[in-house]
């Protein structure tokens, strides 16, 4: 079971953004990039193969969690310590990484489809023709 998150057409999880508040930062972190989660899955064998191609891209990654094994004796019972998250050091390699783990096989999430036209039509002249007959009614 591979787990996902993100956009269309990519499986970004999520991006770090800094925060909006003023005044000087007394954080280590201060000026250094954060890394990028840029996937989440149970399927450690995945997830090394992912990390082994995005290091032969020339991508820093790394990976973090222990996934799911069935051979352990409490195997994939839905808690966050399931998961692998993959991430990358520069937000800059975002492009290529995304476009290796789809080529590896990374479940893309596709967007939501709105009704057409048409049956949107459709429903706001029932809608519209319900609200009539009700108020005819009283």
């Amino acid at each position: 079971m591979v787990v996902r998150r993100g956009r269309w057409k990519t499986v970004c999880a999520r991006v770090a953004r800094q925060a909006l508040l003023r005044g000087r930062s007394t954080s280590p972190l201060e000026g250094k990039p954060l890394p990028q989660l840029i996937y989440e899955t149970t399927d450690t064998d995945f997830a090394d193969r992912a990390i082994e191609a995005l290091r032969d891209a020339g991508i820093p990654s790394y990976r973090v969690g222990r996934g799911y094994s069935s051979g352990s004796s409490y195997p994939g019972k839905g808690f966050t310590e399931d998961e692998v998250c993959l991430y990358i050091e520069n937000e800059s390699d975002y492009r290529p990484a995304n476009d290796i783990l789809i080529k590896l096989g990374a479940v893309v999430e596709e967007p939501a489809k709105l009704p057409s036209r048409k049956v949107l039509f459709v429903i706001v002249l029932i809608v519209v023709a319900v609200a009539f007959w009700v108020a005819s009614q009283s």
